[in-house]
């Protein structure tokens, strides 16, 4: 019995081969680049209460990127360019577009560099601001 054990000792300790340790090194290396280069920004969506009406704070994260590019859409319009921002966060101050009237504002980003939206769109965020 303890020959078997002393066997799985030495085979747990076995040197790799340059191959395998360069294989492995490269799969680390490409798993770290991976997790690193996010394809879309990251944002989190926060109500604040303004004058006149409520408005939507964005927190974004850039990722090594120069800035995001922002769009919203309120109601059933179309997607509006909001801003390029470089630091965050961005605050959407808009008025509602009927007075008094709830609405529903949705909002999308994409990384900005050197003057050129790039990337993904990010998942569409829904919030819904009140007088």
């Amino acid at each position: 019995m303890s020959e078997i054990q002393d066997e799985r000792h030495v085979l747990r300790r076995r040197p790799a081969t340059d191959g395998e340790a360069a294989k492995c090194k490269a799969n680390r290396a490409a798993k770290k680049a991976a997790e690193a280069k996010e394809t879309v920004p990251k944002f989190l969506t926060e109500t604040l209460q303004g004058t006149g009406c409520q408005c939507v704070k964005l927190t974004f994260y850039k990722d090594n990127h120069m800035g995001v590019y922002i769009e919203g859409r309120r109601g059933t319009g179309a997607w509006e360019f909001l801003a390029i921002d470089t630091e965050s966060p961005y605050i959407d101050q808009r008025p509602l577009l009927a007075a008094g009237t709830p609405e529903v504002r949705e909002y999308r980003m994409r990384f900005w560099d050197k003057g050129t939206p790039n990337g993904d769109w990010t998942d569409v965020v829904k919030v819904t601001v009140s007088p």
